[in-house]
């Protein structure tokens, strides 16, 4: 059992060891304030001249900028409530990568059977 415990004594050390902040497995390193100044700058020229009607946006402070196409018609939920709503998550150059509605992920070959649409 001690010789047990101390191979995973040093199997923890060595891990702990490698969680820097700074390590990196020769990746890109992502530059967090950078990317997402010049990711915003992106999405702002792409809602500049994007085709397609909305109610309103809504810009979060993390980048991503919603497109209201159409709010439901129900009570305003509360606190405690569960909303559903469909979506559709696209790249600026209209590559759909998340959807949960069905015709949709047929239609763009990202149909999942296991999932619930």
């Amino acid at each position: 059992m001690i010789r047990y415990a101390s191979g995973i004594l040093i199997i923890l050390s060595i891990l702990f060891s490698a969680c820097e902040s700074n390590f990196n497995l020769g990746g890109p390193v992502y530059d967090e304030e950078g990317n997402l100044a010049i990711d915003s700058v992106k999405i702002a020229e792409y809602l500049q001249t994007a085709d397609y009607d909305s109610l309103y946006r809504i810009h979060d402070p993390s980048g991503v900028v919603v497109i209201v196409q159409e709010e439901g018609t129900a009570s305003r939920p509360t606190i405690g409530n569960t909303v559903h709503a469909n979506y559709t998550g696209k790249l600026l150059d209209g590559t759909v990568f998340d959807t949960n509605i069905e015709a949709v992920a047929k239609d763009h070959d990202i149909y999942n059977e296991d999932r619930e649409y």
